[in-house]
């Protein structure tokens, strides 16, 4: 590929990418403007810049922190990597800077895949009352929750969660189960012990099907 080929590639990927995390952040319940969910590639390049592959803009430039409508203190950041891979060194910094912030929730947008110690600090994260979510570019230059063939999932609050169960019967154990890595479920950023409402639009003549999914 030429320079102008490669320039164009990365320029409509980060674009892209810009957009379905916003739509993400939005699905995830945080505050997001509706211009930022629709940005066009144009609009793209008025705000950032259109040569990437000169650094113009560097994918850090698009990070972003969001807050829910209701609580400006509970906060997710959103971190474009710059670096080709990354190892356990940015993926530390980025933990330290939502401990310094006091940033509950943190979305990592990286253009290859993590190091094996990368990876493990992650995991570290994810132990402690921090949650973080590691999505290559690829990952979300389409929003995979618009695809026709994609059920709605509906995140059940607590209140939800254990009126389904005492309506039924049920211990949580004995809901159908979702991991928690499961595309859809990694875009919602949803935790073990959540339950999710998937709903089905089959058909005219099949109608509507709602099943519901225990994450694990």
């Amino acid at each position: 590929m030429t320079d102008v080929d490669l320039n164009s590639d990365l320029l409509h990927k980060l674009a892209s990418a810009r957009r379905t995390v916003m739509q993400m952040c939005h699905d995830r319940g945080y505050q997001v403007n509706e211009e930022d969910m629709t940005m066009t590639l144009a609009q793209f390049k008025e705000q950032f810049g259109d040569r990437p592959i000169d650094g113009n803009p560097m994918p850090s430039t698009l990070n972003v922190v969001v807050h829910r409508p209701d609580d400006d203190a509970d906060m997710m950041a959103v971190y474009f990597s710059d670096e080709e891979k990354i190892g356990v060194a940015p993926i530390r910094q980025i933990v330290d800077d939502m401990v310094s912030k006091h940033i509950a929730a943190g979305v990592v947008i990286c253009k290859n895949a993590l190091t094996p110690s990368a990876l493990k600090a992650v995991r570290e994260c994810n132990q402690t009352n921090r949650t973080l979510h590691v999505f290559q570019l690829n990952e979300v230059v389409v929003n995979i929750t618009h695809h026709e063939l994609v059920p709605k999932h509906v995140v059940q609050t607590p209140e939800q969660k254990k009126e389904l169960l005492d309506r039924y019967r049920l211990k949580e154990q004995q809901l159908p189960r979702i991991k928690v890595t499961d595309p859809v479920a990694k875009y919602l950023g949803l935790k073990r012990g959540q339950v999710v409402k998937i709903i089905r639009e089959d058909s005219p003549t099949a109608g509507r099907y709602v099943s519901y999914r225990l994450v694990f």
